[in-house]
Parts: C-alpha cells; structure tokens; sequence
C-alpha cells in the first residue's frame, strides 16, 4: 500500500480496513463500478466515496488501483466493473477466451492465424 499518500497511521489503518471490506464485498462476483458506494453503504453503514474524500483519495477507481492490490476494474459491456483479480469472473473469462484462440489454431492446422 502506497505510504506516500497516506498522512498518519490512523488514516493508514482506515484505508486498509478499506481495501479490506471492498474486497470482501466484491468477493467472487463482478460489481459495477458505479454501484459500489451504494453496496459498501449498506454493508458496511459508511459512504466511502466520503470517506475517500475525507482521506485525500481522489476518486474510487484511484483508491482500487493504489490501495487494493487484489481487485481491478474490467469493461463489461462497456461499463466497468471491479472483480478480483483471481476470481471466477477473471478466471473463467481468459477459460473462454483461451478456448477461442485454440479453436481457431485448431482450425488452422495449428499454424499461427493471421490478423484479419
């Protein structure tokens, strides 16, 4: 965790505790980005984006990517969403994608496939 943003070491304990509930909340499945505050508020009895703020941190997605080393925020349909890095979300996505890209070596007698 990035010390050089954090002032004092209850401001540090606070957002750890943080990155913490996010990633229990987050947990296996995928949560838009923009419903996060409404799901930490009702799990946890807090605003975050308020207490972000009140913690100098700028915005939630800057928060996710300093802060909690086990989450990222992916497009789904064009709209993002945070997941655990080593979640089933992730983990069955790259499943699927690897599976197309053998597929297609596959069919083309497993020589490279050009771009189209």
């Amino acid at each position: 965790i990035p010390s050089a943003l954090v002032n004092d070491k209850d401001q540090m304990d606070k957002l750890v505790q943080i990155s913490t509930n996010l990633t229990l909340l987050i947990d296996t499945q995928l949560v838009r980005l923009d419903l996060i505050d409404h799901l930490y508020n009702e799990r946890y009895q807090a605003d975050l984006i308020n207490i972000l703020s009140q913690n100098n941190v700028q915005s939630l997605p800057n928060f996710i990517q300093e802060f909690c080393k086990d989450l990222t925020t992916v497009n789904f349909n064009m709209v993002p969403h945070i997941v655990l890095k080593k979640g089933d979300f992730v983990q069955n996505y790259l499943k699927r994608v690897n599976d197309v890209l053998y597929n297609l070596q596959r069919g083309n007698n497993y020589c490279p496939v050009p771009v189209a």
